[in-house]
């Protein structure tokens, strides 16, 4: 089932020279600019009330969702890109594999989000397009120091999604969108990840609100919490982000949902689990389409299994003393997955695929 995701990202913002210092357009991001995410745990806490100056955000302990799963980003120049009809007035593009793609504009005192793209493996593109002027998202105003907001800064637009995918009607629908967006830059200090730690750190909290109708009909409301860190001493792009995003389409019949992305540019270690290894179960079938089975002739005692997507999402989760342990899987969407088996302080991991 699709989801309607209605992101505004802040992404492209600028880095600073000194301590502290304000975001600016003259520090924003480059076409070209360039770095690899490692995806997290999704249940890491969002640390909301640590904020202030000279705080620590201590995210060394969260292990990975799973092993070596990473998500591509980069800045290009928005008339390659195959959606640039539909972003005439953006200045960059930024691109993070997995999650979405941000069209942004910046000015010496602005930057307005123009609209984004949220791929689902289930139900493809969905092109969020912002109107222009007065009607798109105003992420920052320039100089942005700490504790600066926007605040209840509304916006319009639309969004394109097949109502198939969604529970409602069929074919292409173009939804009307309205919502307010949020932000502050509201701490600085330091950040601890898995293999370093990063001071002269500033975070960015974004909220927003959006619902989306069919001509006069309700669709969906949408809810955004997101946490940006920036070191501008290493990278113009954020070093973590913690994104929930939760979705209701209960107007349509369709269920709440949540959904948890977190990612970092440490490659992490895996906390409490001291060592980590591939293959040392048997999972039949794969691909599979109905029922996977989990063989693991070395269970002795209480096994721990957890079955996460290629977004690093835990969909699955449970604890079993048998050698063989058989989970439904005829809920879950199409892709690839993998299967972690931890027992004691070891984890194996394999990756499957459902059809």
């Amino acid at each position: 089932m699709k989801r309607i995701l209605l992101a505004v990202s802040t992404f492209l913002v600028g880095t600073s020279l000194m301590a502290q210092a304000p975001f600016t357009q003259t520090n924003a991001p480059q076409v070209g600019d360039a770095t690899t995410y490692f995806v997290l745990d999704s249940t890491a806490a969002n640390l909301d009330a640590t904020v202030g100056t000279g705080v620590t955000w201590d995210y060394s302990g969260t292990a990975a969702a799973a092993p070596g799963l990473t998500n591509a980003a980069s800045v290009i120049t928005p008339t390659t890109a195959p959606y640039s009809i539909d972003f005439p007035l953006a200045t960059e593009e930024l691109v993070i594999d997995n999650f979405m793609t941000t069209y942004t504009a910046t000015t010496s005192s602005t930057l307005n989000s123009k609209g984004f793209i949220f791929t689902s493996d289930a139900s493809g593109d969905i092109v969020v397009k912002f109107n222009t002027g007065a009607n798109d998202a105003n992420v920052f105003n320039y100089p942005y120091g700490l504790n600066d907001a926007v605040t209840n800064d509304a916006f319009t637009g639309t969004a394109t999604v097949d109502g198939a995918a969604i529970g409602y009607g069929s074919g292409p629908m173009n939804l009307d969108v309205t919502g307010i967006i949020n932000t502050k830059f509201d701490g600085y200090g330091t950040l601890k990840l898995a293999n370093n730690t990063y001071t002269n750190v500033k975070r960015v909290k974004i909220t927003e609100n959006a619902t989306a109708k069919y001509f006069t009909v309700p669709i969906a409301a949408i809810g955004i919490t997101q946490y940006e860190y920036y070191d501008h001493d290493n990278s113009r792009l954020p070093i973590f982000i913690h994104s929930k995003m939760d979705f209701d389409l209960s107007a349509i019949g369709q269920p709440v949902s949540s959904r948890t992305v977190v990612m970092s540019i440490d490659d992490p270690n895996t906390s409490n689990i001291s060592s980590e290894i591939s293959g040392e179960f048997k999972v039949y079938p794969n691909p599979a389409t109905n029922q996977l089975n989990i063989v693991n002739p070395s269970a002795n005692g209480e096994t721990v299994i957890v079955l996460v997507d290629n977004l690093g999402r835990t969909v699955y989760s449970t604890t079993s003393n048998d050698i063989t342990t058989t989970i439904d899987v005829t809920s879950l969407n199409k892709g690839i997955y993998f299967v972690n088996v931890i027992e004691g302080n070891t984890k194996s991991v394999q990756k499957i695929v459902i059809e």
